[in-house]
């Protein structure tokens, strides 16, 4: 923990509540601001869907954004900027989502289907 007014190399804490992904490097942090509809990472901020519920991070260059209200899964890239490249659509409003990197699928959870399983790629598809 550092005084106030004191530098550290760690990226700032997120807002308590919100759920957040680090990358592998430990150098990004992505946070999600459900309230405000956007993906935070850095001094970078952009819009992710209606009703965005969960985000998770491949560790390498893209994350992953639930749109409950959507129902969809919103594909970021992360570098160079921001940006999101695919929407997968998944019915059941689609709430958390975790990464299984030893078999490379997302697990998605919705909130009238169970879990739904997509590849983790930069075009999911279901399985």
């Amino acid at each position: 923990m550092t005084a106030a007014g004191c530098s550290s190399d760690l990226p700032p804490a997120a807002e308590a509540g919100s759920p957040t992904a680090t990358l592998r490097d430990g150098r990004v942090r992505l946070t999600l601001l459900p309230r405000e509809r956007v993906l935070v990472a850095g001094d970078e901020r952009i819009p992710v869907g209606i009703g965005p519920t969960d985000v998770a991070a491949d560790g390498k260059n893209l994350a992953y954004v639930t749109d409950a209200v959507g129902d969809a899964v919103l594909v970021v890239h992360l570098r160079p900027r921001l940006e999101i490249t695919r929407r997968v659509h998944v019915p059941g409003s689609p709430y958390t989502i975790e990464i299984d990197r030893a078999r490379r699928r997302l697990l998605v959870t919705t909130r009238t289907r169970g879990v739904v399983e997509l590849t983790a790629d930069a075009r999911p598809r279901a399985l």
